[in-house]
């Protein structure tokens, strides 16, 4: 799936004649959604999770999206990594509509074109630095040699080139978010989703994790990070609220 349309067409006045202030179309985000609604529960325990009219994430930007626990950050990041189908809108990729029927579809974006951080690391503990991000790797079916580099490679990019063969067990948490940061980008996605990535961590490891993820939006890649952490306002494009499944009005939508 492509994760943008072909360049814009110059704008040009009715002689034809290309008007070089007019400003250029904005590329097609990497990913939008429109018109999304998820419940949860059933009769009186029924409560409305997600309810977003739209929202689009653009190449370079690396977006905080921001309220308590309960709010629905976690639900609108399982949607728009097509971990969990909406009830009712449409998300698209590029331009291009997700499928939700076509499993592997579904599959093939999230191995190649989404890259997932999580809270609490899920990491393999008895494998070693390498061997998680190696897995990732496994699931887009690229294995042995070529894994191996690809997974050093990664390690490197976040400062763990020198740990790759240690444990996990052995590795602090902040180690550990920079090995699931590695993991989440060794397959080269377009759109990395973040699920509060730094709640665990102290301010040292925050400021480490949040420059990794700020050079990642700095190659052209796109970020939602679903997060309570003020300390990371610094590194922030721009910034979303949510409170009870919905955005507060005024915050930054586009």
């Amino acid at each position: 799936m492509p994760d943008s349309l072909a360049p814009p067409r110059p704008h040009t006045d009715h002689a034809g004649r290309r008007d070089s202030q007019a400003p250029l179309p904005r590329a097609a985000p990497v990913v939008a959604a429109t018109d999304l609604l998820h419940t949860f529960g059933a009769g009186h325990a029924k409560f409305t999770a997600v309810d977003v009219p739209e929202i689009s994430i653009h190449r370079g930007e690396l977006i905080l999206l921001e309220g308590p626990s309960g709010s629905g950050k976690t639900t609108l990041i399982s949607i728009l990594g097509t971990l969990l189908r909406p009830e009712r809108g449409r998300v698209a990729f590029g331009g291009t509509a997700v499928d939700w029927s076509d499993q592997r579809l579904l599959e093939t974006l999230r191995s190649r074109t989404v890259g997932f951080v999580y809270q609490f690391f899920n990491l393999l503990e008895p494998l070693s630095a390498r061997e998680n991000v190696e897995v990732a790797l496994n699931c887009g079916r690229v294995r042995g040699r070529e894994a191996r580099a690809r997974a050093r490679d990664a390690l490197g990019r976040v400062g763990l080139g020198d740990r790759a063969n240690d444990p996990v067990g052995v590795l602090s948490g902040g180690e550990c978010q920079r090995v699931a940061i590695a993991r989440a980008l060794v397959n080269d996605p377009s759109l990395v989703l973040a699920d509060e990535p730094t709640a665990n961590l102290d301010t040292e490891n925050v400021e480490r994790v949040g420059a990794i993820l700020q050079s990642l939006a700095g190659e052209g890649r796109a970020l939602l990070l679903a997060t309570h952490d003020a300390r990371l306002c610094e590194f922030a494009s721009r910034r979303i609220a949510m409170k009870d499944g919905r955005f507060v009005p005024g915050t930054s939508v586009d």
